[in-house]
């Protein structure tokens, strides 16, 4: 499944699924057609992150998050269908109104980041927000932490930092169901992602989404 709508979930706390956004701002941008990942114009290839920073909305309060990564496949080639990042796993730990940390993880392969395709790129990896969207499937993602567990579903925006290399997420579409009673009725309703941000592990080169194919990376 390509994240459609909604972003990994840790929600709460993390998580995984992408959204409508608005196109990043470049000059002279195009539309993005190509992606290339660690160099590679073709094929699946592995990426991971790691978590560096945001807060988590849900309860009536806002929470800090303290630690969390995540790892899955990037396809690179032509959008569609390449350009996407699919997670098989997925995790982030935060403060909640339980007064206790507790860690969002998602079922592996349920949930994926997809760009914006009618977005507006630059060929290099110089863009710092190209818009998409995280979808965490149905009953995709577990908050749990000893007696208390909800499902964590549903989609949210998210943008790829390529100077960077980071990975935000941003939004208020997720949501929480099925608590256990040991949850004590606060862990319910919406989830808000405030500046959820992974470190995707560039070391080999990294993610350009892009307008041709075959150019070489600028930096």
């Amino acid at each position: 499944m390509h994240l459609r709508k909604a972003l990994l979930a840790a929600a709460a706390v993390v998580a995984a699924g992408l959204m409508g956004i608005t196109p990043a701002a470049n000059a002279g941008v195009e539309f993005i057609n190509y992606v290339h990942v660690n160099g590679n114009t073709s094929g699946v290839h592995a990426i991971s992150g790691t978590y560096s920073g945001g807060t988590a909305s849900f309860g009536g309060g806002t929470y800090t998050c303290f630690d969390g990564g995540f790892t899955g496949d990037a396809t690179a080639g032509a959008v569609p269908p390449g350009g996407h990042l699919d997670f098989t796993s997925l995790d982030i730990v935060c403060a909640t109104p339980l007064g206790i940390n507790q860690t969002i993880t998602i079922d592996s392969g349920c949930a994926d980041f997809d760009p914006i395709a009618s977005a507006t790129v630059t060929d290099g990896k110089t863009d710092t927000a190209v818009p998409g969207e995280v979808v965490l499937g149905t009953d995709c993602g577990t908050l749990n932490y000893a007696s208390c567990t909800a499902h964590v579903d549903g989609d949210v925006e998210a943008t790829y930092n390529e100077a960077t290399q980071q990975l935000i997420l941003n939004g208020s579409g997720f949501a929480l169901s099925d608590q256990s009673i040991g949850c004590l009725g606060l862990i319910s309703g919406n989830v808000g992602l405030n500046g959820i941000t992974f470190d995707v592990d560039d070391s080999a080169g990294g993610i350009d989404f892009r307008t041709t194919p075959d150019a070489p990376d600028l930096t």
